[in-house]
């Protein structure tokens, strides 16, 4: 009685043990500069520079990211991976010196002005085209419960300078 106890013991102090070490998949760090969390902590008008690669993770069911204040993005000639799908603005928003190699969405690969300025200088796509809109976006019926649609501005204008390219090399 005593052998089965003392292995109950054992085996229960292992499993308190392994509950405290976080699992592989979670302990690791993508390693990419996390962009959304930036962007929502920056104060308007401010510039972020992109340290390294950065990701936008992808938001519920598939909906776009939505940059809600003015900001500029300066990539230093890093990638974006992004994952939602596409980008409406809620107010003016300038990408300069980045790549937008990485559009993973098939649902919607475009920036929408909806109303602000939008200014590209020096971007670049990756394999799949990015499209340009100065206009809103009207979620399509399944989408509108997902996300709201932020009230556009009063001119859609989009400003592209530079060596700026947005016809991806992917011909499909």
């Amino acid at each position: 009685m005593k052998k089965t106890l003392r292995l109950i013991a054992a085996l229960l102090a292992f499993c308190v043990l392994s509950a405290t070490i976080p699992p592989v998949g979670l302990a690791a760090d993508s390693g990419y500069f996390d962009l959304r969390a930036a962007v929502d902590a920056a104060a308007p008008k401010a510039t972020i520079t992109l340290p390294r690669d950065a990701e936008v993770g992808a938001g519920y069911l598939d909906t776009p990211w939505i940059i809600s204040k003015e900001i500029t993005i300066d990539g230093q000639g890093h990638s974006i991976f992004l994952r939602p799908a596409g980008i409406v603005l809620g107010a003016d928003v300038t990408f300069k010196n980045l790549d937008l190699r990485h559009v993973h969405s098939s649902v919607r690969n475009a920036i929408i002005a909806n109303g602000h300025t939008l200014t590209l200088e020096n971007v670049t796509a990756g394999a799949h085209s990015i499209n340009l809109f100065c206009g809103t976006l009207i979620p399509a019926n399944y989408e509108k419960d997902n996300f709201t649609v932020p009230t556009p501005g009063q001119t859609g204008t989009i400003i592209i300078n530079g060596n700026t390219s947005l016809q991806g090399s992917d011909s499909s």
